[in-house]
Order: C-alpha cells, then sequence, then structure tokens
C-alpha cells in the first residue's frame, strides 16, 4: 500500500485564538507537560545517546529501546536501526528520565512489526549491520534477544564471527520471530532482506515505539540500563593508545590564552598544531593569540606522540564584541533536527536526508520547502548588521534554471524541526525576503555562496525576544534545482550562516 500525505496547511500567524478555544488549549498543555514531564526512572549511572556512539556500539538507551520492542511483542528477538535514536544527548548519573527524554530520543513515531526470517536472513542482517562502521551509518543494530561478535577489520559481509539467539548459536537453517520498525521493515538503510518476509504481526496495535519504551519503564520490568556485552568487537591489537587532546582558553578582551591538557599515558606527546579559528596558527604547546575582533571562534588543537598517533579537540572560544568593531560569527548545522525538507504538496517531513533539494525533489511530491537552524549566534540584540550570507556545498551537479527565496522564521528563539506535517511552512515569516539566482553547480564539493541577508538577520535580531545566543531559523522556498550537502550526509559541509556586525557605542 502506498500512501500519499494530503494535508491543508492554513497560516495562523495573524488569527487571534477565540479565548474559549485558548482556555482549552492551555489546560490541555497543562495535561500534557504533566505527563510529558513525569519522572519515569532515576538513572543510577549516566550514559550517552551521541551519534558517534549509538551507531558504531552497544549503548544502554538502545538496549532499553531494543528491550521494550520485544516485551511489547513478547517474540524472539527485537532489532532497532541507530538511526532512528536521535536525542544526541549526554545523560549524567541521578538524571530523572521522562517521557520527554524518550520522545527526544525517538522522534519518528515509527511503529513495530514482527516478521518470520531464517537464521541466514537474520545473519544477513547482522552483517548489514556492521556493513558501514567507518561511515557511523544508521544501519548499525541495537539489539534484544540476539548477541554477536564481529571483526571490524574484516570486509564488510564476512564481520559477524558468532551469534546466539537466546543461549544458543544462531542456526542459519532454523526460522526465528523478530521485531523491527516499520522503517527496517521496508528495506531502509539495506534491509532488502526483509521486504519479502512472512509478516506475523503488524503493525503492533497502535503503539509506537516510543509509546512502548514509555509503557516498559512504567511497567517496573526494567533491570540494569546498561550495556550487556549483546554486541562485542574484536579488539584490535595496536602498538599504543593514541593521545588524549584537550585544552583550555582564557579570555581577556582580544586575547586568549590557551593551555594544554593533553594526556597520552602509553606513550608522550611530541607536537602541538593550532588553529584558532580565524586563519592564525602555532606549533607552541601553551600559546597566547589576539583575535582582531569579536565573535564566536572554533579553536582546534591537534596532539601527535612518539608513535606517530595524533587526535584533536576543538573548543568554541567567544570573544565578545567591542562597540563601535566589526565582528563575525558563524554557525554551522550541527544536529540531525536542525535542517529538513517539507513538501509543498501535503506538507510531509523529511528530516534525515543526506541532502537538500532546493527546491524540487522528483523522488518526494515535487516541489518542497527547505529549513536550515542555526543556533548559539552571539550577536548582541539591537546590533548592527553588515553583512550575512549561507554558504553551501554542493553534493550533486544541476545547471537547471533556478529562483530562490530566502527569509526568515519571525521569533526570537527558532527552535529545531519535528516530524509535524507542515513544521516548516506554518512557521511566521519576516517581512524581509532575499532573491537569489543561483548559478549553475557543476563541481561537487564547490562552496556556493548566497546574496547578503542582513536584512533578514537584522529584522530577526533587532526583535525584542532576541537575546545573544538564541538560534535562527531560515527558510528557502522557489523553482528549480540546486542540491547542498545536509547535516546527515556531510557534517562538515552543512550548510553555514556567517554574520558581521557592529555592536552600537
Amino acid at each position: 500500500m502506498t500512501w500519499h500525505p494530503n494535508f491543508r496547511i492554513v497560516d495562523t500567524a495573524d488569527i487571534a485564538p477565540l479565548p474559549e478555544a485558548a482556555e482549552i488549549v492551555a489546560r490541555l498543555d497543562e495535561v500534557l507537560s504533566g505527563e510529558l514531564n513525569a519522572v519515569l526512572v532515576t538513572l543510577p549511572e549516566g550514559f550517552a545517546t551521541t551519534k558517534a556512539l549509538v551507531r558504531t556500539e552497544e549503548t544502554a538507551m538502545g538496549n532499553l529501546i531494543a528491550d521494550a520492542t520485544r516485551v511489547a511483542t513478547g517474540f524472539d528477538v527485537a532489532l532497532v536501526n541507530s538511526g532512528s535514536i536521535r536525542g544526541d544527548k549526554v545523560y549524567a548519573a541521578g538524571h530523572e528520565l521522562t517521557a520527554r527524554d524518550v520522545l527526544t530520543e525517538l522522534p519518528f513515531g515509527n511503529t513495530t512489526y514482527v516478521i518470520e526470517v531464517s537464521g541466514q536472513t537474520l545473519r544477513d542482517a547482522l552483517e548489514n549491520s556492521v556493513s558501514q562502521l567507518e561511515d557511523k551509518a544508521g544501519r548499525f543494530l541495537q539489539v534484544s534477544g540476539v548477541g554477536f561478535e564481529y571483526d571490524p577489520s574484516a570486509a564488510a559481509g564476512t564481520r559477524v564471527i558468532a551469534a546466539t539467539v537466546g543461549d544458543a548459536p544462531l542456526d542459519d537453517a532454523s526460522t526465528y520471530s523478530i521485531a523491527i520498525n516499520n522503517y527496517l521493515y521496508g528495506g531502509g538503510d539495506g534491509y532488502t532482506m526483509f521486504e519479502n518476509a512472512l509478516l506475523l504481526v503488524g503493525p503492533v496495535g497502535a503503539d509506537t515505539v516510543s509509546n512502548q519504551v514509555i509503557a516498559y519503564l512504567q511497567s517496573g520490568q526494567v533491570g540494569t540500563l546498561g550495556v550487556e556485552c549483546r554486541i562485542v568487537a574484536l579488539a584490535q591489537e595496536r602498538a599504543s593508545e593514541p593521545p588524549t587532546a584537550t585544552f583550555e582558553a582564557k579570555v581577556a578582551g582580544l586575547t586568549v590564552s590557551f593551555t594544554d591538557g593533553s594526556t597520552d599515558p602509553g606513550g608522550q606527546i611530541t607536537a602541538w598544531a593550532w588553529d584558532f579559528g580565524d586563519g592564525a596558527t602555532s606549533t607552541e604547546q601553551n600559546p597566547a593569540h589576539g583575535y582582531a575582533a569579536g565573535g564566536l571562534y572554533a579553536a582546534t588543537l591537534s596532539v601527535t606522540d612518539n608513535s606517530g598517533e595524533a587526535t584533536d579537540a576543538t573548543f568554541q572560544v567567544e570573544i565578545l564584541a567591542t562597540a563601535g568593531q566589526i565582528s563575525t560569527v558563524l554557525s554551522r548545522i550541527g544536529h540531525s533536527l536542525d535542517d529538513a525538507e517539507e513538501t509543498r504538496d501535503g506538507g510531509a517531513m523529511y528530516m534525515d536526508s543526506s541532502d537538500l533539494e532546493f527546491v524540487n525533489d522528483d523522488h518526494v511530491n515535487g516541489d518542497q520547502i527547505i529549513g536550515m537552524r542555526f543556533e548559539a549566534l552571539a550577536v548582541p540584540q539591537g546590533a548592527e548588521i553588515t553583512e550575512a550570507r549561507l554558504t553551501f556545498e554542493v553534493d550533486e551537479p544541476s545547471g537547471a534554471d533556478t529562483a530562490l527565496t530566502i527569509r526568515g522564521e519571525a521569533t526570537g528563539d527558532a527552535q529545531r524541526f519535528a516530524m509535524d506535517a507542515g513544521d516548516i511552512s506554518r512557521r511566521p515569516l519576516t517581512e524581509a525576503a532575499v532573491d537569489w539566482l543561483p548559478e549553475p553547480w557543476i563541481q561537487i564539493g564547490a562552496s556556493k555562496t548566497t546574496p547578503d541577508l542582513s536584512t533578514v538577520i537584522t529584522e530577526i535580531v533587532q526583535r525584542d525576544d532576541w537575546a545573544e545566543g538564541n538560534a535562527i531559523v531560515l527558510i528557502v522556498t522557489g523553482q528549480g534545482l540546486r542540491t547542498a550537502a545536509a547535516f546527515d550526509g556531510d557534517p562538515g559541509g552543512a550548510p553555514a550562516l556567517s554574520i558581521d556586525f557592529v555592536v552600537p557605542e
């Protein structure tokens, strides 16, 4: 069955709510907030759900989600693709985990299917799980009821060494009942081996995976929230461990004193390479650097030890702007929920695309609207914006005639995008708009820059609800096609916003 979303989007920005309706909404919001903020469990130990972690190894949150799905269905095995886990957070010991936390981790509303597969098919799925470890792909599985050991140095497709279901070895000739989400059932992330599997149950009631997790936590059945060696990577021999890079930065006016704090238990650090984020560099261990203007700079330290192993660390250094002086801030999209596509006909949201099509995408229902969110913008309220531009990295070549319009969301602190239909188009827009007729994009990886967007940014930072450090959403509409890298495809090539400004004296 194919479903083509068909929604009608109504702009309510200029419509005053009826007092009776506003009162009902307020009561519902109070009830909903109470449900979302209810404590499900207090964490005895901290754990993380960062993208780099959940897409490369077994995690406490992954185990929780997979266990909840297996308990909800009552079948042998549950598999969860790590790409569906999106919180990208670190939870400290003692954190009170709430329903809001669960929904933040699982924003897609996935449902559960139960299928019957052969042991060989299950083994193929485990191989697919570890086939793109180097890319930190979302296909990496979090599991329940099954365990496996793999060799990350082996060729993709031959990495799984051993696997068990329950307490018994995985038997290629046996059949197993496994619970998966609708994305995997549809063959997403390379799991095409599931497309023709025998469907036993699906979807499971009207429950989403997130509801299953909440119910599981509420049931009191949860044991230890942690890692249990369900997924084990064969240890790789190495001559020495790499160093760990870290540093401190103390700001005094425009001058910053950098202090190296890197360590190397198995060796000795022999070289330091600093990039201060403004084009200047140093090879001293503890340098001082004077910046020309205020702004937010990404300072990076790379350290190398006596075995030739190297690592780096990057921290944001904020230099407060000086009155009357031009300062620059740069913000690159840094989270999967900070860039999104919405189909113009229907309002369907796409949150995890590897690229951004401005604006025609024949794969989804024609033209679409693009939203991009840039956070931690150290621009004071009321600053004079002298120049602002977006920079993109070309993902696919295109020379089609293209006309785009860029506006901002008319709010002082824009929020991340959500899967709700029409989440981009329903946001209020700035009166200021900038038209752009981009030249042909021919070379993949090339950098492309918009015209000056200072009128749009000015309207936002002049708002009463704008504060230094808030976030801005820029929205692109139009016709034609230019394809840029998105955060989920290339974090280092994701769209970036630069703003030049002057603080009034």
